[in-house]
């Protein structure tokens, strides 16, 4: 979550580059923080950031259409925006995945698709090669389970990678170039929050 200077609160996406450190591969470097899919008003705007440097979003480019609910993901070069709900008159969730180029700001362009269409996932991680988008929501209340992956180098659909513990929609989402960790969110009922945390292999469905 971050704020606009105007006071509305931005619930999105995050795709970021990150910091290297003594353990982190060449393929996750970077310092540029990108933002898109946002629930305070019904705009397709991208924003980013220089993260070494303090100072305000600058406008970056535009979602195809405006989205609420949408999960990011990254390597080095290129993010991924994934699933969302519509918010252009055309309300409901969607399947689609689209990328940028992290050092060239621009408009999304065409990935791929998820398996189903989604909003709000448990989370998504990247290895620097594979990315992941877990869980989900359907609907009001409908939780799902499944995880997916994809290859961010080679834009195309999703493919099954595995499954949660349980259904879950609107958790968090951290990862190293091994471990993927999912926590929190809210459980099948859509009442219930949970505090489960689970980790996966990345390279290994």
């Amino acid at each position: 979550f971050t704020t606009y200077d105007n006071g509305t609160t931005w619930q999105g996406s995050v795709i970021g580059q990150n910091y290297p450190h003594a353990t982190t591969p060449s393929n996750l470097f970077g310092e540029r923080g990108v933002f898109g899919g946002h629930d305070a008003t019904s705009r397709p705007d991208i924003e980013y950031m220089t993260i070494s440097t303090l100072g305000n979003a600058v406008l970056f480019g535009n979602l195809t259409t405006s989205r609420k609910g949408v999960s990011g993901l990254s390597d080095a070069s290129r993010g991924i925006f994934c699933g969302g709900t519509n918010l252009d008159g055309t309300v409901g969730e969607t399947d689609t995945m689209e990328y940028i180029t992290i050092s060239t700001p621009g408009n999304v362009t065409d990935f791929g698709n998820l398996i189903a269409a989604t909003e709000y996932p448990e989370g998504a991680a990247a290895d620097g090669s594979r990315g992941l988008i877990a869980g989900g929501k359907a609907g009001l209340s409908v939780r799902k389970i499944g995880i997916v992956y994809i290859t961010i180098a080679t834009p195309g659909n999703a493919t099954v990678f595995g499954n949660l513990t349980e259904a879950r929609s609107d958790g968090d989402s951290c990862s190293d170039d091994t471990r993927a960790i999912f926590a929190g969110g809210y459980t099948v009922n859509s009442g219930t929050r949970g505090e489960i945390i689970e980790y996966i292999t990345i390279a290994t469905l």
